[in-house]
């Protein structure tokens, strides 16, 4: 294993435990992360990760209608993902998606969400404010390494009418257990059909991993979140879901969930343009409805959506439910 290096974060003492963690590994001094995250390379890199400080772009905000919240934003703290899903943009937005990054300058990054919290304040009070951390990475799969629940569930603790949400597809929760269940911070996490998952979300936890560990958490009073994102019209996909959602019903207590969302499949047009030509063998892009765009997004056809949002609708509570960036 190699690990890439940046040489003004080597003081940092998440990097130094990082290392401590990983004595294998060879190390391989760098300036900048984008030397070679950016760049194209012929050597294997699959085992390969980079160590770095996230500059600027901490935080952004998230575009209207992507959930309930008064105030909602995105806040970066890697730049990876173990597993493989076939829908997944982030693979094909950068030139190296299999090159992992740790942003290692925590400070820094709560710092800025400190300041888009005060910022928020300033105008409201109370208003609800939520912050996920897992859109650009599944965080979980790795915290024993990356420490990241450790470092980020107490700093969420301080302040009032704010949520951290951490998504999630694998079942490995081990680094969660020592926790006492905190009141801001919620473990989402994401489930399709067993099926979907052998087909599109390659290297992930399997729904009955994935459920146990739900159930784990639900047991220990936390906030737990179901996520149906992104459904999948696979072929008789009414029948598949609703025999899927049974299963749940039967598996999980719906009312001691804190939340659920669903979503259909979506993607900006910019983002499908790269991904058709990169990725031209995903069959569920050909479904992909092009026409009639007014918010920027492309997604499956409405009638596939509303089929699902009236599935879904019977099985989850509505006062807990959204529906993710579209009707």
């Amino acid at each position: 294993m190699i690990i890439y290096l940046e040489r003004d974060i080597e003081h940092l003492p998440l990097t130094q435990n990082i290392l401590k963690k990983i004595p294998q590994a060879d190390i391989v001094r760098i300036r900048h992360y984008k030397n070679i995250f950016d760049a194209t390379v012929q050597f294997p890199i699959e085992e390969s990760f980079i160590l770095a400080r996230l500059r600027w772009d901490h935080v952004s905000t998230c575009p209207p209608g992507y959930d309930w919240y008064d105030y909602s934003f995105f806040f970066k703290s890697s730049l990876w993902c173990v597993f493989d899903c076939d829908y997944c943009y982030l693979k094909w937005a950068f030139k190296n998606h299999a090159m992992k990054i740790i942003f290692v300058n925590y400070e820094e990054i709560q710092d800025s969400i400190k300041k888009v919290i005060s910022s928020v304040r300033e105008k409201d009070k109370t208003g609800k404010i939520i912050f996920y951390a897992s859109n650009y990475s599944d965080i979980q799969w790795l915290d024993m390494i990356t420490q990241f629940n450790a470092s980020f569930i107490p700093f969420f603790e301080i302040f009032p009418w704010v949520i951290c949400e951490s998504r999630t597809k694998s079942a490995n929760i081990t680094s969660l257990l020592p926790f006492e269940a905190p009141k801001n911070y919620e473990i989402a996490f994401s489930l399709n059909p067993e099926s979907i998952i052998q087909q599109y979300e390659h290297k992930t936890s399997s729904l009955t991993e994935r459920v146990h560990a739900i159930n784990t958490l639900i047991d220990r009073g936390w906030k737990v979140g179901l996520r149906f994102l992104p459904l999948l019209p696979v072929h008789e996909y009414e029948s598949v879901y609703r025999k899927f959602l049974e299963q749940l019903k039967e598996e999980i207590d719906f009312h001691k969930v804190h939340s659920f969302s669903v979503g259909s499949l979506l993607f900006t047009k910019e983002d499908y343009k790269v991904i058709m030509k990169k990725n031209p063998w995903f069959d569920m892009l050909y479904s992909i409805h092009q026409k009639d765009s007014t918010d920027g997004f492309i997604r499956f056809p409405l009638k596939i959506r509303t089929d699902f949002y009236k599935l879904f609708r019977e099985f989850l509570p509505k006062e807990k439910t959204s529906i993710c960036l579209d009707i």
